[in-house]
């Protein structure tokens, strides 16, 4: 992995998610936001897997906060398709 490359650890993230290791992606979410802070998509994934990654800590701490996880799964799942797609276009 090339410690630079920002889609990679995006990508990264996301394979990780799928697996259900929400710390780890979590991980691989700020790299890639880190390496490349202007991409709203990164933005916005992260702030959606770190609502997931807390209600991993805390099963109350999404509702307690007007949160569902069921919501934020499908936003989390709409950007890397957003991102898939956005990926696939020529000089990508």
């Amino acid at each position: 992995l090339d410690e630079d490359l920002d889609r990679a650890w995006f990508r990264q993230g996301y394979v990780l998610m799928r697996l259900g290791r929400n710390s780890d992606a979590l991980k691989c979410f700020q790299k890639a936001a880190q390496l490349d802070p202007g991409n709203s998509l990164y933005q916005q994934s992260l702030q959606d897997m770190g609502a997931l990654t807390m209600n991993d800590l805390d099963a109350d701490g999404l509702a307690a906060n007007g949160l569902d996880m069921d919501d934020l799964a499908v936003d989390l799942q709409e950007n890397m398709l957003d991102f898939s797609a956005s990926s696939a276009r020529p000089g990508r």
